[in-house]
């Protein structure tokens, strides 16, 4: 008799640390697939991807300071980033890094210069050429150190574009 309780005893034991290692809980339903580590993996790269997204203002230490871009769409929504400044760094080069070429075809940019007084600044309008997709050389002007670039999306198309200059040379 005893022999066969200590087998019971044995498999009683072996059974629980089966169920200890393999994670099972043998209390409570446990509802969890186990799944690969690269499928977690994966998730969790996923996871982290659109946290950084939805970060959309940085505060890096540059040798030669940070400019500002703000990013206005057609229905108002605002998003603000900080760049590196880099030496030689022009208007054209600051929206090719921030990414506002590939998003608007169509957009009015202005520069706001810092000045001696920490109240006001230059207000700079930027003319933008949208056949081209870039700023005219005239007003391509250097980025320097706190520059705030307003970037907004304009709602109207290449069509209001030509039905605008055809109503100029009609004189409506």
């Amino acid at each position: 008799m005893r022999d066969k309780s200590m087998k019971v005893v044995r498999f009683l034991y072996f059974t629980a640390i089966i169920g200890i290692l393999s994670g099972c809980s043998m209390m409570g339903n446990n509802e969890q697939i186990m799944r690969a580590p690269d499928e977690l993996l994966s998730e969790k790269t996923e996871m982290m991807q659109l946290a950084a997204k939805q970060v959309t203002y940085q505060t890096p230490q540059a040798a030669f300071g940070h400019y500002t871009v703000e990013i206005q769409n057609a229905y108002g929504a605002k998003q603000r980033a900080k760049f590196e400044l880099r030496q030689g760094m022009f208007l054209q080069d600051a929206l090719r890094e921030s990414k506002v070429l590939d998003q608007f075809n169509f957009m009015t940019i202005k520069l706001r210069r810092p000045t001696a007084d920490p109240m006001r600044f230059l207000p700079l309008d930027i003319e933008f050429n949208p056949e081209f997709r870039r700023i005219e050389p005239i007003n391509d002007y250097a980025i320097h150190d706190g520059d705030y670039i307003i970037v907004r999306q304009q709602a109207t198309g290449e069509l209001d574009e030509m039905i605008g200059n055809l109503r100029s040379q009609a004189g409506f």
